[in-house]
C-alpha cells in the first residue's frame, strides 16, 4: 500500500481589514484567510514593526500600547507570502 499526500500550496492571504485605528489598551483580532481554499499551508506568523505602539501575539491579536503608527505583518510560514496591516493608536 502506498499513501500519497497531496500538498496544496498557499498562494495569498486575504485580509478582511487592512487598517485599524485603536485607543491605547484596546485589542482586536486579525481576520484573514490563507488562499486558495483547501491549502495545506495555513500556519501564519505575525510581527509588529514597533512594539512600543502595538504588539501582536501568535494568534493574531493586536494590542494597542501607545500613540503612534505601526505595521503588523502576516507571513504564511515557510513561504514569502506576506500582507501588512496599518495600526494607528490615538
Amino acid at each position: 500500500t502506498v499513501t500519497v499526500t497531496v500538498i496544496k500550496s498557499a498562494e495569498d492571504i486575504k485580509l478582511y481589514r487592512s487598517e485599524f485605528s485603536l485607543k491605547a489598551g484596546s485589542r482586536v483580532k486579525l481576520e484573514y484567510d490563507v488562499l486558495p481554499d483547501g491549502t495545506t499551508q495555513t500556519q501564519v506568523s505575525f510581527t509588529s514593526s514597533d512594539s512600543k505602539v502595538a504588539t501582536v501575539d501568535e494568534n493574531g491579536v493586536i494590542t494597542a500600547v501607545s500613540k503612534g503608527t505601526a505595521t503588523v505583518t502576516l507571513t504564511v510560514t515557510g513561504t514569502s507570502i506576506k500582507k501588512t496591516v496599518k495600526v494607528t493608536v490615538g
